[in-house]
């Protein structure tokens, strides 16, 4: 057999087991052994027992499950993986269930749902932490001897703007977002220990007052797409008009151009356009042109190398 037809034969069996493991996950899921395992670790005979499984079928499961790092297996125990403790009432089965509304959104009949999308994002905003961690090697934190003043437009948890926060000890951040983000934003923030840095401002990133000349570094982490782009321009010159001499606005958004993150991009988009059926994603060049327009010079972009490699990073400044 030629490579091109041993590829092909790969691909299809690698969708197969891809297939065979999600219903192997659900079945575990649905029935409750995933719950179980969740409160404690158990033999194939005690799960067999518990929920009136023919032992023999239900290893077969377990088996998939633990080859596919759902589950780990320590002797004869059964336990969840470390992957499985991170699902949060929001992604508890992978993301299984936001999809079940795909059918409305192909015949145009789903409305937008931003507070959904919001929400969800805020919750499992922690999988961004990779490429946010990338981000204070393309803005640096310190500049003329004195730690820099963050804000952090649509927050989310403060993923983003606290990765810069780590990177030096005395700076201020301030996280933009509506009251509902914020006080999961604190939670976050007093769990890492970071209490006395940081501020809040509660509001939309349009209406909320910002006073001039008051930041050195303004941070804006995949929250551009849900605006729609009529907004851009008093946005950006708002944010303009914040920022001090010399300071940095830092836009990150889903951006194409990183082959790895293919599969997971056009998953992503596939899910923006269920809850904004009327937006797109963002074009880097247009950005570029409404950031010059808006006042800021130099507007440079880069790739953030790192999962889920779908992340890019447009950097401008206001001299």
């Amino acid at each position: 057999m030629s490579e091109a037809q041993v590829n092909t034969l790969k691909l299809y069996r690698d969708m197969a087991n891809q297939c065979a493991v999600q219903e192997a996950f659900h079945l575990a899921r649905r029935s409750g052994i995933l719950d179980a395992l969740v409160e404690s670790q158990k033999t194939l005979e005690e799960l067999a027992e518990a929920f009136t499984a023919q032992p023999n079928v239900l290893e077969c499961i377990l088996d998939v499950l633990v080859t596919s790092n759902v589950l780990e297996k320590y002797g004869d125990y059964y336990a969840v993986s470390q992957m499985v403790r991170l699902l949060t009432q929001h992604d508890h089965d992978f993301g299984q269930t936001r999809w079940h509304e795909l059918d409305e959104a192909l015949s145009g009949k789903s409305k937008s749902q931003p507070d959904e999308f919001r929400q969800r994002r805020v919750a499992t905003q922690w999988l961004e932490t990779p490429s946010a961690m990338l981000v204070p090697r393309y803005l640096g934190t310190s500049t003329d001897d004195k730690s820099p003043r963050i804000l952090d437009v649509c927050s989310g948890s403060g993923v983003w703007s606290l990765a810069l926060a780590h990177t030096d000890p005395e700076c201020q951040v301030t996280l933009l977002d509506l009251p509902d983000t914020l006080e999961a934003a604190k939670n976050t923030v007093d769990q890492i220990g970071l209490g006395e840095r940081v501020s809040y401002i509660q509001g939309d990133p349009q209406t909320a007052e910002l006073a001039p000349r008051s930041y050195d570094i303004i941070i804006m982490a995949n929250a551009l797409r849900t605006m729609d782009v009529t907004q851009w321009p008093s946005l950006f010159s708002k944010l303009f008009d914040a920022l001090d001499e010399g300071g940095r606005f830092a836009l990150v958004d889903i951006f194409e151009g990183q082959e790895q993150g293919d599969l997971s991009r056009a998953v992503m988009k596939m899910d923006f356009v269920q809850h904004y059926p009327e937006l797109e994603f963002c074009d880097p060049r247009q950005i570029q042109r409404f950031l010059s327009d808006a006042g800021f010079d130099n507007p440079l972009y880069a790739h953030l190398d790192a999962a889920p490699y779908v992340y890019g990073l447009l950097v401008a400044w206001r001299q």
